[in-house]
């Protein structure tokens, strides 16, 4: 089948001209035709996701009304009831202090003829130590290997100490040392 067109160039391009603002108007009814099914399309998922959430919040509301809700949040509080608990457990058990430390290192440095009566250590551990010599040398050597240990510092002797040669009620008051106190 042969084609002939047999219209002047002049023609052929006001027909041309004359067909642009139809394309123009089919483009523009399609793209609208487009943009009006996605936004229908946009409104049923909009209305559906909205119903969804709607009948979601209704059961949990009606959950949290019934026995069983009730019981989940009983479970809940006890949860974290128990769970401040450990917290508070795990503190006391980082803070402990290890007073029997202090103990054996004050036993080791005791010499022999030297007997304890009253130990108390207070919360700024803080020592009060009191006991019974046979000698003031006894005292004097306990005295001694106290300062000098690194684990007892501001050592107080008072003179009461050492007025009496023999059978000698003494009085001891120190720090101990952080280090002393923790776990290795």
């Amino acid at each position: 089948m042969v084609r002939l067109n047999l219209l002047p160039p002049k023609e052929k391009e006001a027909l041309r001209l004359a067909q642009i603002p139809r394309g123009i108007w089919a483009w523009t009814a399609a793209l609208a035709l487009a943009l009006t099914f996605f936004l229908v399309f946009l409104a049923a998922v909009y209305f559906s996701a909205a119903g969804e959430l709607k009948s979601t919040q209704e059961n949990y509301r009606l959950i949290q009304e019934s026995s069983q809700g009730k019981d989940l949040k009983s479970q809940q509080d006890l949860i974290k009831n128990f769970n401040s608990q450990l917290v508070q457990i795990a503190s006391l058990q980082e803070n402990h202090r290890y007073y029997s430390r202090a103990l054996i290192e004050i036993l080791n440095l005791m010499p022999s003829g030297i007997r304890l009566e009253n130990l108390t250590v207070n919360e700024k551990n803080q020592v009060t130590l009191s006991g019974f010599a046979s000698s003031r040398e006894k005292i004097i050597v306990f005295k001694d290997a106290l300062e000098k240990s690194a684990k007892f510092t501001n050592m107080e002797n008072p003179l009461s100490n050492l007025l009496k040669q023999t059978n000698i009620n003494f009085y001891f008051k120190f720090d101990l040392t952080s280090q002393i106190l923790k776990n290795k």
